[in-house]
């Protein structure tokens, strides 16, 4: 609407200038000049006149009309460029939003799988941890990861560089750069300080590390204290950079890690509670039974080494030392005149006995920390044949670990005295064990138990490392 009334205004001022000038110079000109002649002659260069004002008006009326055309235009492009600027930044935020959308979605879904798996040995867990990383942050071509006890650096795995070397070298925690600042930092030199490393490892650490352009790190913290570090590292002569979003993404595989160390903290003062809980009942079996004094660290022990040998999971040697501990927890229920009878049971009295297993099974049902394993108790007479109880599973129906202890339970209550009779020697006990395998015993369980006796490791007084086994579950 401005621009027709701007446009309708130019119109206006040239009718007026030009009907006031055809008008009033006439009437000017008649009443200064008598003479016809001069008279004409005037109105040649009035004629003249009159073009070139009017194009000079013209000009002048059009220029300023162009020139706020212009400036109107140049503030339209300025505007068109600043919302060009404003949606590229829109763009770039958008893609970087989708970028850290799908970063932290294959995040979820790896905590999901790491859940599932039951990790429980922090080796496992961070290892597993730094695996993702490295994945999920497409700048990293390399990755390490460290725990820190005792004021050492222990690598607990790496990727990219040479783990077999690495994992042999122990390093100062004065050593890492930017110690015990909260934060993620980016260094050119691995996160480590190499000049203040030893002599002993420096040349060791050089070699098995690659060149590196950058190195991303932070810290891995539980109750203020630093209990390791996660580092994700650039090739030496990579066009990459790690940019603010890999920051956040590092981040939170630190808070990751922190939690898990959280968790494992509070569940090691669970699982002493219950460890020491568990000790004291099997005290109490002892004294209530003195003839199976020992026993069930016997066959705890003699189960987990075993499970060693069969080269099961970490978690179900774990479960075979400790049902390896209670499977007897039952016998509690069964009158001490019966355990400790020197003569043969009757019928009634082996009826009774022979329900310790149900006993035992029902009772560690209702423990969060032991409900796993009581299967493995209730099962733990059961025979390969089909003829043992209580439930007279046969074969592969009868769980490993049950069928471990059932031969670790029969060579130690064997070699052990008994108020019935004296304790059986090496030799006879062994042929007992072969002479029942593919009966009462599983016959790959006795193949394995036959070999530890070969390799004479088996010695079942010898102790093992319990700080390592935890109520897992």
């Amino acid at each position: 609407m401005n621009r027709f009334l701007k446009q309708k205004k130019i119109i206006i001022i040239y009718l007026v200038v030009g009907f006031a000038w055809i008008y009033f110079s006439d009437k000017i000109l008649l009443f200064l000049i008598s003479d016809i002649d001069y008279y004409n002659k005037i109105q040649d260069y009035k004629g003249f006149f009159y073009v070139l004002s009017n194009a000079i008006l013209l000009y002048l009326l059009i220029s300023k009309y162009t020139y706020n055309i212009n400036k109107r235009k140049d503030e339209v492009d300025a505007l068109n460029e600043q919302l060009m600027a404003n949606n590229e930044e829109l763009v770039e935020s958008l893609d970087e939003l989708n970028q850290m959308n799908e970063r932290f979605i294959s995040m979820i879904n790896i905590v999901s799988n790491l859940n599932k798996q039951n990790i429980f040995y922090e080796d496992d867990f961070l290892s597993q941890l730094l695996d993702a990383a490295v994945k999920i942050v497409p700048e990293a071509d390399y990755g390490k990861i460290y725990i820190i006890e005792n004021d050492l650096c222990r690598f607990v795995n790496s990727i990219g560089h040479d783990f077999n070397v690495l994992k042999n070298i122990k390093i100062k925690q004065k050593t890492l750069f930017d110690y015990n600042n909260k934060g993620v930092f980016i260094s050119d030199d691995y996160s480590i300080n190499i000049d203040k490393v030893s002599k002993k490892y420096k040349a060791d650490l050089l070699k098995a590390l690659k060149p590196i352009k950058k190195s991303l790190y932070i810290d891995i913290n539980m109750n203020e204290s630093i209990v390791g570090r996660i580092s994700l590292d650039i090739a030496a002569g990579s066009n990459k950079q790690f940019c603010e979003t890999t920051k956040k993404v590092l981040n939170s595989f630190a808070v990751l890690a922190s939690s898990f160390f959280a968790f494992k903290y509070y569940n090691n003062l669970q699982e002493e509670f219950t460890k020491e809980l568990t000790g004291s009942i099997i005290k109490i079996l002892e004294i209530y039974d003195h003839y199976t004094r020992g026993h069930s660290e016997n066959v705890a022990n003699l189960t987990v080494k075993i499970a060693e040998r069969m080269e099961v999971s970490k978690k179900m040697i774990n479960d075979a030392y400790w049902a390896g501990m209670v499977h007897d927890i039952g016998k509690l229920l069964v009158p001490v005149s019966i355990l400790n009878k020197k003569g043969k049971l009757d019928d009634e009295e082996f009826q009774l006995v022979k329900k310790h297993p149900i006993w035992g099974n029902k009772s560690l049902s209702d423990s969060d920390a032991l409900k796993h394993i009581s299967k493995y108790i209730l099962y733990h007479h059961e025979r390969w044949d089909g003829k043992g109880y209580p439930a007279g599973l046969k074969n592969e129906e009868i769980p490993l670990i049950s069928q471990m202890i059932c031969v670790a339970d029969s060579w130690d209550a064997m070699r052990s005295k008994r108020a019935y009779r004296e304790p059986l020697s090496k030799e006879t006990a062994l042929s007992e064990i072969r002479k029942n395998k593919g009966t009462q015993f599983a016959p790959e369980v006795v193949d394995v138990f036959l070999d530890m006796i070969g390799d004479e490791i088996s010695e079942i007084d010898k102790d093992i490392d319990t700080k390592q086994l935890n109520l897992v579950r």
